[in-house]
């Protein structure tokens, strides 16, 4: 005898079955251990526009980037808790202090800041570090040539030497290089000489040391098999890409929502000194909720050991 079931018995069957599903994505995502006493960590975020703009399109860059971005940000960088955040699109100095406030506000304890604009540009540089420990500051604006003109790096490059304990050293380098917006020089003319100058500024500093070590992070605003980034690498290569991944495998950084498109084009690249040092099973890109609402990149959370590994 067949028996037809009513609506609440169906709608029970499925709670049922589907239970076990939701409960599953609802659980936390598994992040990797955090670093021991005698390892440090470096998150590289673009923090998406964390600065006054025109959102309500009047006509005045009067609206600060909104808060329940801002509050999920700074979950974000929280729940990472890195010993060194290096950002990019962070507004002028007022913006900084206001993320300087969340960030302690937050806990996370930063004593030293550093930020960087280029002079008309509405968008900069910054890093952040839990002691006092900055060893010196280069901040990187050297024009490049095109089309037989000097052209301004869009935004500079910051450059600071940090001294993790008394017997371990590395030059970090925060980039944003040219976006894919249009300009007359070309775009991604102007983001490969960018690119070039960085590598030229590494193997300045390798040539002059082989033993420092050198981390370059950031937004480079291209794929790693273009020319800019290539370039950036360099030949013979001075950089090594540390490509870490979410959770599931995938290695984006970009949510280009008007093009419905993801892409990787955030990295942290160390150099043949400072490799021997990184952490690989503890490296990863947060794959979570709040890193969306956020911001339209993914931070890059990498690990390295705090003592010298070249020798052993």
């Amino acid at each position: 005898m067949r028996t037809r079931l009513n609506w609440l018995e169906v709608a029970a069957l499925c709670t049922a079955l589907l239970s076990p599903l939701f409960t599953a994505n609802a659980q936390p995502w598994p992040r990797p251990p955090p670093p021991n006493k005698d390892e440090f960590s470096v998150m590289e975020y673009n923090l998406w526009r964390f600065s006054y703009e025109d959102r309500d399109r009047d006509g005045q860059k009067d609206n600060f980037k909104p808060e329940d971005q801002i509050a999920a940000l700074i979950t974000t960088i929280t729940n990472a808790n890195p010993d060194i955040l290096a950002i990019e699109e962070i507004g002028d100095g007022d913006s900084f202090e206001i993320l300087k406030t969340r960030l302690n506000a937050a806990g996370m304890g930063y004593t030293d800041f550093e930020y960087f604009v280029v002079t008309n540009a509405t968008i900069g540089l910054g890093s952040c570090r839990a002691s006092p420990s900055w060893r010196a500051i280069i901040s990187r604006t050297n024009p490049t040539r095109l089309a037989q003109k000097k052209v301004p790096v869009s935004r500079g490059y910051l450059c600071v030497d940090i001294q993790v304990n008394p017997n371990y050293t590395f030059r970090l380098f925060v980039a944003h290089l040219k976006s894919k917006l249009y300009t007359p020089l070309g775009q991604t003319e102007m983001r490969r000489n960018e690119a070039r100058l960085l590598n030229k500024h590494v193997r300045r500093a390798v040539n002059h040391n082989k033993d420092l070590n050198i981390l370059v992070v950031g937004d480079m605003n291209d794929t790693i098999t273009s020319a800019p980034l290539r370039d950036l690498i360099g030949v013979p290569k001075y950089l090594n890409d540390l490509r870490p991944t979410d959770f599931v495998g995938d290695v984006w950084t970009h949510d280009w929502a008007y093009q419905e498109q993801y892409s990787r084009i955030n990295y942290v690249f160390a150099n043949d000194a400072m490799l021997p040092e990184v952490v690989a099973e503890k490296c990863y890109i947060p794959r979570e909720p709040l890193a969306k609402v956020a911001s339209d990149h993914r931070p890059i959370f990498t690990v390295f050991k705090a003592y010298d590994r070249k020798s052993e």
